[in-house]
């Protein structure tokens, strides 16, 4: 079963993906667009304006690593759980599709938590990233990431656990797929 989760800047992708993954005994796609930034001695906001500028090769180099490592763990286990913004949209066979959503004022306070930024700092990466990678995937994709209808579940993250969060998620796929889910 191959799950996607996806959200906004600090959302919680990486903490309910880790979470479900552990939950239903399925490896993670743990590669990220920061990851790739890595790669290429870039921080990850510099290396998100470059990629808004070559074409779109960044990123259908990085779309085509993530679809190739989800389609492998799924081969070799069964499933997966992977959580890049745009998975989603772009892995047509994925059994299971959940989007989390959380506040501005709370991506705000986690970015500042996780970074060590100001507010204000805080604010604008958050709003810079969530603005480029949606005009890259408008532009590249012709897809909106504002349109959620493709989602299973939608889910509310600031004022839930991580664990109740999953619980959710967990309910829902048991709903939908029987209790041997998880």
């Amino acid at each position: 079963m191959i799950i996607c989760v996806a959200g906004y800047t600090a959302s919680g992708k990486d903490t309910i993906s880790d979470l479900l993954a552990k939950r239903l005994h399925l490896p993670r796609v743990r590669y990220t667009f920061k990851d790739l930034a890595r790669e290429y001695g870039m921080d990850l906001l510099t290396f998100q304006r470059m990629a808004s500028e070559d074409g779109g090769k960044i990123d259908r180099e990085f779309d085509r690593r993530v679809i190739e490592e989800v389609h492998r763990l799924n081969e070799e286990h069964g499933g997966c759980i992977v959580s890049t913004w745009i998975a989603a949209w772009l892995i047509k066979d994925a059994d299971y599709r959940v989007f989390l959503r959380a506040s501005v004022e709370t991506r705000v306070r986690r970015v500042m938590k996780r970074e060590g930024l100001d507010y204000e700092s805080a604010l604008r990466y958050i709003t810079e990233k969530d603005n480029n990678n949606r005009e890259r995937y408008l532009r590249y994709y012709n897809i909106d990431i504002h349109d959620l209808s493709i989602f299973d579940l939608i889910i509310d993250t600031d004022t839930r656990s991580p664990e109740e969060i999953v619980s959710i998620i967990l309910k829902d796929l048991t709903e939908k797929f029987g209790p041997d889910i998880g």
